[in-house]
């Protein structure tokens, strides 16, 4: 939504990312020229900013400019600062929680003038007919059209806007909200673990909610999910009077479904005994759970990544049942799922790349679509989720792997790895072959950096091997250690291949 900002609030906002982004000086005429305008403009600029947000500090010098900041200002105050002070924005919440304003009130609300707030309404009007299918009508100003876009984007601005402490929530008393919440959950009984920062973001989706049902505001509920609400009769009598959800009209199913929708979805499973069946289901879900289980598994045996599959597959499945949101809503200033996946590709570009094509795929066999907005969601959904993925892979991919093969018996394989284990590194993992069949083609698909043999093996293999003698001399001991090293030196090859090819 950054097309609702005017020039120059768009121009400050990209020399703050950028200036925050940077290391070292910047000159004043390389952001002239970079955002196409004037080494006065840019002064400008950097003045109203030094007074807009006086947390950050501008170093000007004889190499140029630069941008430090207090080490508990991030870059979201960034863009808390400019929703709270910008015009589009600031009226766009005031007609959310008051829909009796006339264009006079805004006017002498924000003091400007009566033709301003006309330009700015026309402004958002012709952005958001497209965008969101909606519009602001006036006199009195009240955004109406497609009401589920509407819910979606003010949670999103009210997110973005506060901080996860802040309240936003006028007229609504914050204490009273929690206390019944808490009797809320109770009730949802799900695998889905609940800390504080989910805790916030439910209250905030049900309040928006809330807020719009009270303006009579209604989404379509002709899509059957209605008669999911069996299961939560008994949250009337105890929980939803006294938390006022629907104080403006007669309590039934209907409205709480309005209030509740999000977390009512027709193939969301509340639990893992719920998901195994619908991993079972002849249907695109069923297809789609038993080929993201098999493909996660298959990444977890290649990297030898410890994966608790079942709850992986639970929270990713009910992500992306919700994922259809995020294609009707409009993120304000900050991507924060393409940032991490950025962050997350440039540190891990082959783990990166996998999971990518795993989750696309996903998408494409759920019948879902495959925008980065959703993959990128998907994908931070999953790396958070997968306990210990990122420091297993670590540990994983510093280990170098070798195996021993021994042409007399598995004990003497056991022998030789055990005083190998004691002569190299610690940051090398060694295994013992004990199958019954070898072959060629099974030793050049182990899944080994080295090999240790005291047979002769085919010379056309692409693996790194070592013949002993039975037992390890010390020049036997110099080549594995040689091949490590080299094994060590490839990877760090393959990651600088891999991160300038991005």
């Amino acid at each position: 939504m950054r097309s609702l900002l005017k020039s120059k609030e768009l121009r400050q906002l990209q020399i703050v990312e950028y200036l925050l982004e940077t290391d070292g000086w910047t000159t004043n005429s390389e952001l002239a020229v970079m955002f196409n305008c004037s080494t006065r403009i840019i002064k400008a600029d950097l003045s109203e900013l030094r007074k807009l947000m006086p947390e950050l500090q501008f170093d000007a010098g004889y190499l140029g400019i630069r941008l430090t900041k207090e080490s508990d200002f991030g870059v979201q105050a960034v863009y808390s600062k400019l929703l709270s002070e910008t015009l589009v924005f600031q009226i766009l919440e005031e007609i959310f929680f008051d829909e009796t304003l006339s264009i006079e009130d805004l006017a002498e609300k924000f003091y400007v003038s009566h033709s301003t707030v006309y330009r700015t309404i026309t402004q958002i009007n012709d952005y958001s007919r497209d965008s969101l299918q909606c519009y602001v009508e006036t006199n009195p100003c009240r955004l109406i059209g497609n009401e589920q876009n509407i819910r979606l984007f003010y949670r999103t601005y009210f997110a973005e806007k506060n901080t996860l402490l802040g309240w936003p929530f006028r007229g609504i008393n914050e204490k009273e909200t929690n206390h019944n919440f808490d009797q809320i959950l109770s009730f949802m009984v799900t695998d889905m673990p609940i800390d504080f920062a989910y805790y916030e973001d439910i209250k905030l989706v049900v309040l928006v909610n809330k807020i719009r049902y009270d303006h009579h505001h209604l989404i379509d509920t002709s899509d059957g999910e209605i008669e999911l609400l069996n299961v939560f009769l008994k949250i009337y009598k105890y929980i939803v009077q006294p938390l006022g959800l629907v104080s403006s009209m007669q309590i039934n199913k209907e409205s709480f479904y309005q209030v509740f929708s999000p977390y009512i979805r027709k193939n969301l499973p509340r639990n893992i005994k719920q998901l195994r069946k619908a991993k079972k289901q002849l249907n695109c879900h069923g297809e789609a759970l038993r080929f993201l289980e098999e493909s996660l598994l298959d990444l977890s045996d290649k990297w030898q990544l410890p994966l608790n599959v079942d709850f992986v597959l639970f929270i990713v499945y009910g992500t992306a049942v919700n994922a259809k949101d995020l294609l009707n809503s409009d993120l304000i200033f900050f991507d924060r799922y393409k940032y991490f996946a950025m962050k997350f590709k440039s540190n891990f570009p082959e783990l990166y790349q996998a999971i990518h094509i795993i989750i696309h795929n996903f998408c494409v066999k759920l019948s879902i679509a495959t925008e980065d907005l959703v993959i990128n969601y998907l994908l931070f959904t999953l790396v958070t989720y997968w306990d210990g993925l990122i420091s297993n892979y670590i540990h994983k991919k510093k280990q170098v792997s070798v195996v021993i093969l021994s042409d007399r018996h598995y004990t003497h394989s056991n022998m030789i790895k055990d005083f190998l284990e004691l002569e190299l590194p610690r940051n090398v993992a060694i295994d013992v072959y004990s199958k019954i069949k070898i072959s060629d083609s099974i030793i050049e698909n182990l899944n080994y950096d080295i090999i240790v043999s005291n047979f002769m093996i085919s010379t056309t293999t692409t693996k790194k091997v070592v013949v002993i003698h039975d037992f390890p001399t010390s020049i036997d001991l110099d080549n594995i250690k040689s091949a490590i090293s080299s094994v060590l030196i490839d990877r760090n090859n393959d990651h600088l291949r891999s991160i300038s090819a991005l």
